[in-house]
């Protein structure tokens, strides 16, 4: 029988910690999931600290006797207001998802949203593997979505160095800025540019709702990265009156730096079409590579529909690793599934 047991309860002991820290390993070596290979108890500390500071924040176990079989998660963000919106995520050890567990991890997702008032919940797979969840579950998908990584051995360096040559020169109307945390009088800016993108981006079916971050909710996030030494890597491109029209970011962890995340690389619509996120993705790579020799690759994710950043991401050497989609996990559906 499997059961679950929260990370933020008394009863989940440094042990449990320990055992938990052996999953996330066990999943990184089978299925080459990102995570941060430092220690359970920086792991147990980050955990904690970042459900301390997102109040809506539930991650548990799946454990069947005395082997942990996976985790999930449910995050709320800006809960109690209009604008409030659930995230899920989760991963297994299991070979294949079973029956039992998706009967053992959907009751409580239908709880947590309950609780906060939730009829949806947004959950974003990076492979076929833990897609199955949400096909189980009757789940809707938007859109098809594929994870690519750029492994620094293998990197078109030669033609990065040519795009930060070439693409500056045709653009002198503007200049690049390099921030390892975006400072406070550009934050407004760029999570402003950030929703922006975000909705831009091509969907293959309409959103279920707008993307939504306000500067409290960046605030927060970027001190929590502060706190745990976790560097979000900028370039921005300004025009001559100092708006900020364009950036790419980066995620890196100082204490593993094998695996970046590069998260994000938007330009403002009137400013497409000039080979801006060349520009910006090359000065990135290169940039993560001079300060942490220890990188190794770069992963992101993205739309399959999304054909002009793949091109320029295809010129630079990334390789796709795997393919998942988007999906809108709904009550109805988990009813529906808990109800046959």
């Amino acid at each position: 029988m499997l059961t679950l047991l929260y990370i933020d309860d008394p009863q989940f002991t440094d042990e449990l910690w320990q055992h938990y820290y052996e999953l996330l390993e066990e999943l990184h070596k089978r299925y080459n999931t990102r995570f941060a290979q430092t220690s359970w108890l920086q792991t147990k500390e980050r955990m904690l600290s970042f459900a301390k500071a997102e109040k809506a924040y539930h991650r548990f176990v799946v454990s069947d006797g005395n082997r942990m079989v996976g985790w999930a998660a449910l995050c709320v963000r800006n809960p109690g207001t209009s604008k409030q919106a659930a995230y899920f995520d989760f991963d297994t050890a299991l070979n294949k998802i079973s029956a039992e567990f998706a009967h053992a991890v959907a009751p409580d997702i239908v709880r947590l949203l309950e609780k906060h008032n939730c009829s949806t919940a947004h959950f974003t797979s990076t492979s076929q593997r833990t897609s199955e969840l949400a096909r189980m579950w009757g789940s809707r998908e938007l859109n098809r979505l594929d994870r690519y990584r750029l492994y620094r051995a293998d990197a078109n360096l030669t033609l990065m160095k040519q795009w930060l040559d070439t693409v500056p020169r045709a653009n002198p109307d503007l200049r690049l800025e390099f921030f390892d945390s975006v400072p406070d009088e550009y934050l407004a800016s760029h999570t402003s540019l950030f929703v922006q993108f975000i909705r831009d981006m091509p969907t293959e079916r309409e959103q279920e709702t707008p993307f939504y971050m306000d500067n409290e909710e960046a605030k927060r996030q970027a001190e929590w990265h502060r706190q745990n030494n976790i560097f979000l890597y900028t370039y921005a491109l300004f025009d001559q009156d100092n708006n900020m029209v364009a950036h790419t970011n980066a995620s890196i962890d100082s204490s593993d730096p094998k695996d970046v995340y590069q998260s994000m690389t938007g330009v403002e619509r009137k400013y497409r079409g000039r080979g801006l996120s060349k520009w910006l993705k090359a000065a990135l790579f290169i940039k993560v590579g001079e300060d942490f020799p220890e990188n190794e690759m770069m992963t992101t994710d993205m739309r399959a529909v999304h054909k002009p950043i793949q091109k320029v991401n295809a010129q630079m050497g990334y390789v796709l690793e795997s393919q998942g989609n988007e999906y809108v996990i709904d009550l109805e559906s988990l009813h529906r599934f808990l109800a046959d």
